[in-house]
């Protein structure tokens, strides 16, 4: 609600999410055959709380991504050995980038559940974003996430992009 005050777009989008969480929540509960309040409360151990955030994850994705249009380019690429999608408008400028590096603290998020960011700054800004598909934790520990991030920004140097033309995001 407080969101909603400072940008009502921003917070319609934020309650939609926070619904779709709250589902999704409560069906992987009832699948694991616990509480929805030991989820809340923390009382399950740590891989089965990140298994829940991963599957809310999913599902919000599956929200979000029925929603990209269909003017939208994602074309999977192989940055430097780091699975990558670019993801953009027509006419954006070859030339300019940014660089997507999803959130979700290197545990949680894939290309195809962190596609709506770069696909809204692609839309808003005309820019081609590359989303970076970094290896997650705790099965890939740091500094793999990092690793990939830096080999992927690498590569991207030698698509003939200026490092002046690039935004890390």
């Amino acid at each position: 609600l407080e969101v909603a005050k400072v940008h009502p777009k921003l917070g319609k989008i934020l309650e939609i999410e926070a619904n779709i969480s709250e589902k999704a929540a409560q069906k992987f509960a009832d699948n694991q055959g616990i509480s929805r309040k030991d989820l809340t409360i923390k009382a399950v151990h740590g891989p089965l709380l990140l298994k829940m955030h991963r599957y809310i994850n999913s599902i919000i994705a599956l929200d979000t991504n029925n929603k990209i249009q269909n003017e939208i380019t994602i074309e999977r690429v192989d940055a430097g050995g780091v699975e990558s999608e670019w993801v953009y408008v027509p006419n954006t400028d070859p030339k300019k980038v940014l660089f997507h590096l999803f959130g979700g603290g290197y545990v949680i998020g894939n290309l195809e559940t962190r596609r709506w960011i770069p696909y809204l700054f692609s839309k808003e800004t005309n820019l081609r974003c590359l989303n970076i598909g970094y290896r997650l934790a705790p099965e890939f520990p740091y500094p793999n996430a990092l690793e990939d991030s830096i080999n992927a920004y690498k590569w991207l140097l030698t698509q003939d992009i200026a490092p002046k033309n690039i935004i890390i995001c």
